[in-house]
């Protein structure tokens, strides 16, 4: 998939991670800065920004290809290029 293939659609502003289930970015010879997240009842993905202390909301195309180191670096470059252009939608809870 590209980057594109992967949309933010807003900011968790209230969140508690050990609802969430541990998805990508945990398994890395180095310190990665991105977590993914999913959860069982939805086919969501959400992103936790540990540098920021932030978890945003994605969906994915095709949310069975989210597997792999390859996804994984899709998914931060589409959650960078959204930050710079500041285009997710804040102060959501969940």
């Amino acid at each position: 998939m590209t980057p594109t293939e992967y949309h933010f659609l807003r900011e968790i502003e209230k969140f508690n991670l050990d609802l969430y289930d541990a998805h990508l970015g945990w398994i890395s010879p180095y310190f990665t800065a991105y977590k993914i997240y999913s959860k069982p009842d939805t086919k969501l993905f959400y992103l936790h920004d540990e540098a920021q202390g932030k978890l945003f909301e994605f969906s994915a195309e095709r949310p069975d290809m989210l597997k792999s180191a390859e996804e994984y670096h899709n998914v931060v470059h589409a959650y960078l290029a959204i930050k710079l252009s500041n285009n997710i939608d804040t102060k959501a809870d969940s």
